[in-house]
C-alpha cells in the first residue's frame, strides 16, 4: 500500500500547547509549521502565538474572537481550544473550506480507510497513464519547452533515479490526453502579468497536462460519495498537491548535490511558486505520487480518535445566539459586520490582506476551481486596496 498505516500511538495535540499557556518567549521565537498547520501551503501564514497570547490575556472563556480576514484560518481553532468562541470571515471560499476542515476532522483512521479505497479504485488507472515502454511507472517528465527531454523512474531499491530517452510510447502517452477537457473543474481566470508569464487569454490548459487533467478528474470523482468531513479532506489534500501537478514545476540546474543528465548537467527538482510561473524548463510529475505524498502528511496530523466537531454556523446573524461555537462566513467582511449584532464581539485580530496581489488571486482561483467554488474578484480586489489606503493612511499619520 502507498500509506502509511496508522499506529496506535498517542497522537499529539494539534497546535503543541496547552489551552492557555502562551508566553511571551512562544512569539519571541516562535514554532515553524508543522502537522495540520503545514499541511497546505497557503500564502501569507503568520505565526500565531503573538495572537494567542493577546486572546488569552484579552479575553475570558466564553467571550467571542473575530477575524474579518480569516486566510488559513489557523486561529479559528486556537481560540475553541481555548473556550472562546470565534467568528471568521473571508471573502475567498478556500479560506472558509480550510477553517471547516480544522473544526471537523476527519479521524486518521476513517480518512487512511477513504485513502486505501481510492487508491484500489482509481491509482492503477492514474499510474498507468505514466507506463514506460519498459513497464515502469514513470515518476518525473523533463520538458524544454514542447520537448520532452527526459523521462524519470524509481529504482525497485534505493533513492537514486533512473533517467530514460523518451520512447515513442512516453510520447503517445502524452498525445493521448493533449486535448482533454476537464470534467470536474472549471476553466481558470487570468489577468495580465509579465512578471509570471500570465495573461488573460490563457486557459487551465496551459498549467496543466491533459495527462495530469485527466487524472485530476479521476481523483475528483472517486471523492464524490464520501461523507463532508472527509470529501472536504480529500479535496484539500488534492489543492495542496496541485501546484505540484502542474507545469509550475521548475527544474534547478548545476547545482553541486544535483545529478548529472546525459549532457552533464546537474537538473533537481524545483518546487512550485505563489502565483502561476511557467518556466520553460518544467517538470511534469507523476499525479498520483503528488496527491499520495501530501495525503501521507495529512494522515500523520490527524488525531488518532474522531473527536466531536464543533457546531458552525455560516450565517452572521446568528452571532452570539446560544449553541453555536463559531461561525465561519464566506463574504466581504463589510456586508457580514452589517448583519452580525452590535456589541457582539469582544476581540478582533487580525492578519491584513495581501493588498492587491494578483499572483495571490490567481492560485487562489486555481484552488478553489478544484473545489467547485467560483470566486468574486472584483469585491475582494477592492478589498485589498481598501486594506492598502487604510495602512497607508496610517503610516502617513505616523510619520506626521
Amino acid at each position: 500500500m502507498s500509506f502509511a498505516k496508522p499506529s496506535d500511538s498517542i497522537q499529539m495535540s494539534l497546535f503543541p500547547r496547552s489551552k492557555s499557556d502562551t508566553k511571551i518567549a512562544d512569539f519571541v521565537t516562535p514554532k515553524t509549521y508543522t502537522g495540520l498547520a503545514g499541511f497546505h501551503k497557503y500564502w501569507g501564514k503568520k505565526p500565531i502565538e503573538s495572537l494567542c497570547y493577546l486572546i488569552e490575556k484579552c479575553t475570558k472563556e466564553g467571550d467571542i474572537v473575530m477575524d474579518p480576514f480569516l486566510g488559513s484560518g489557523l486561529i479559528s481553532l486556537e481560540c475553541l481550544l481555548r473556550n472562546r468562541r470565534f467568528v471568521g470571515i473571508d471573502i475567498n471560499p478556500f479560506s472558509v473550506e480550510h477553517a471547516s476542515l480544522l473544526l471537523n476532522l476527519p479521524s486518521r483512521q476513517e480518512y487512511y480507510q477513504a485513502l486505501i479505497e481510492i487508491e484500489n479504485s482509481v491509482a492503477k488507472k492514474i499510474r498507468d497513464t505514466y507506463r514506460t515502454s519498459e513497464g515502469k511507472i514513470a515518476s518525473h517528465y523533463l520538458w524544454e519547452g514542447n520537448e520532452l527531454v527526459t523521462v524519470w523512474v524509481k529504482p525497485e531499491t534505493g533513492r537514486s533515479r533512473i533517467e530514460l530517452e523518451p520512447s515513442i510510447l512516453d510520447l503517445n502517452s502524452y498525445s493521448t490526453y493533449k486535448d482533454y477537457k476537464p470534467l470536474y473543474f472549471r476553466n481558470l481566470r487570468f489577468f495580465t502579468n509579465s512578471r509570471i508569464n500570465v495573461k488573460p487569454t490563457m486557459t487551465v490548459s496551459d498549467i496543466f497536462t491533459g495527462r495530469a487533467m485527466r487524472n485530476i478528474d479521476l481523483l475528483i470523482e472517486s471523492f464524490s460519495d464520501y461523507p463532508a468531513r472527509l470529501k472536504r479532506a480529500l479535496l484539500l489534500t488534492l489543492t495542496s498537491s496541485a501546484g505540484q501537478m502542474s507545469n509550475m514545476v521548475f527544474a534547478i540546474k548545476n547545482r553541486s548535490k544535483g545529478k548529472k543528465n546525459g549532457n552533464g548537467s546537474k537538473i533537481e527538482v524545483g518546487s512550485w511558486v505563489i502565483g502561476f510561473w511557467l518556466p520553460d524548463t518544467h517538470f511534469e510529475i507523476n499525479v498520483w505520487n503528488c496527491f499520495n505524498n501530501r495525503a501521507n502528511k495529512l494522515l500523520k496530523a490527524l488525531p488518532v480518535m474522531r473527536q466531536a466537531a464543533y457546531t458552525v454556523s455560516n450565517d452572521p446573524m446568528t452571532v452570539d445566539a446560544p449553541g453555536c461555537e463559531a461561525w465561519l462566513i464566506n463574504s466581504d467582511c463589510r456586508s457580514a459586520l452589517k448583519k452580525m449584532p452590535s456589541q457582539s464581539v469582544s476581540f478582533i485580530c487580525t492578519d491584513p490582506p495581501h493588498s492587491d496581489r494578483v499572483p495571490y488571486l490567481e492560485l487562489s482561483e486555481l484552488w478553489n476551481s478544484l473545489l467547485g467554488y467560483t470566486v468574486d474578484f472584483e469585491r475582494e480586489r477592492s478589498l485589498f486596496l481598501m486594506q492598502r489606503n487604510v495602512r497607508n493612511q496610517r503610516l502617513t499619520i505616523i510619520q506626521r
